[in-house]
């Protein structure tokens, strides 16, 4: 038995067969709505393993990360449980996280301690991810989503929001700073929404405009310092889903600032990517919202100084 792929049926899930955790020959592995219920890993072959729609404790997932010690490739989506994952094995390089599940609320963060992965892409809404460790990180694709509190209604307190968005950029702040060591990086609205949540009511956003006031709400101003020496490919992905009519004074903001940030901080830096979704008309103010703030974007760019001659910026769909 070389390949298994098990998918229930039922979304309360089915548990592993003993014979199949104890499979020696084992080498890749995709699972969906099933669970381990405290079984015995033993996948000493297992180099790929694909998990969905699953709750693992934390414990459960330090057995199971055991239990493989030839794993190369670890995905999971739609996943829930545990809050800190922690991989030593010099074996496991790349990791794909989508979908974060949130149970407690606010306090659900997710730290990840994974120093010898070197391909690391990270995707889902509402989630606070802590990069504790990725220092051998080539490859990182970012593109989750915070949500503001107040989208919580089972964890929002009005006196909570202004802690929890200061939370917030210290932990953007920091996790850029990890991936100083990047040759490819593609980041998505993590780094720029964080002044906006239109999706919310607009008290966030005139709060949110007071806390920018202070100079240490600057997204850029705990890692002015940081250069990227090994960075040649960037993507900044842009949602489409806000109205750029009144999103510019504030993601539009933050778009340009960090793109002039890594352009001078980037001496290696071939490619310049910015990628949005095809959208041609908003729904919110029914213009071509987006394609009028972009042309601005892009004059500014061309202008600003650089630390790479060889870098080329591109505009995509």
């Amino acid at each position: 038995m070389e390949n298994v792929l098990l998918w229930s049926q039922y979304s309360n899930g089915c548990t592993l067969p003993e014979s199949l955790c104890t499979c020696s020959s084992l080498i890749t592995l995709d699972v969906k709505h099933c669970g381990f219920n405290n079984a015995v890993i033993s996948w000493n072959s297992l180099k790929s393993i694909k998990l969905g729609h699953l709750m693992l404790t934390d414990d459960e997932m330090v057995k199971l990360l055991s239990g493989c010690p030839a794993l190369e490739t670890m995905e999971l989506y739609s996943y829930t449980g545990f809050h800190r994952l922690a991989i030593n094995s010099l074996k496991l390089k790349t990791l794909r996280l989508k979908d974060y599940v949130r149970m407690g609320g606010n306090g659900d963060d997710l730290e990840i301690l994974a120093p010898y992965i070197q391909h690391l892409a990270i995707s889902g809404e509402d989630l606070k991810c802590r990069l504790i460790d990725v220092s051998s990180v080539v490859n990182a694709k970012l593109i989750y989503s915070f949500a503001c509190i107040k989208g919580i209604p089972s964890t929002y307190v009005e006196d909570c929001c202004r802690d929890y968005h200061q939370v917030v950029y210290t932990l953007v702040q920091d996790n850029f700073q990890k991936l100083c060591y990047a040759t490819d990086l593609t980041i998505g609205t993590w780094f720029t929404q964080l002044d906006d949540f239109p999706i919310y009511n607009f008290c966030c956003n005139s709060e949110l405009l007071d806390l920018a006031k202070e100079d240490n709400m600057d997204l850029l101003s705990g890692v002015s310092s940081v250069e990227f020496h090994n960075l040649k490919k960037v993507k900044i992905v842009i949602s489409s889903d806000a109205c750029w009519k009144d999103h510019v004074k504030r993601g539009f903001e933050k778009v340009t600032k960090l793109s002039e940030f890594l352009l001078l901080n980037a001496p290696v830096l071939e490619n310049f990517v910015i990628i949005i979704s095809k959208r041609r008309r908003c729904e919110t103010c029914s213009m071509n919202c987006l394609s009028q703030h972009l042309s601005l974007l892009a004059d500014k760019l061309l202008g600003c100084p650089r630390s790479s001659t060889n870098a080329a910026i591109n505009f995509q769909e």
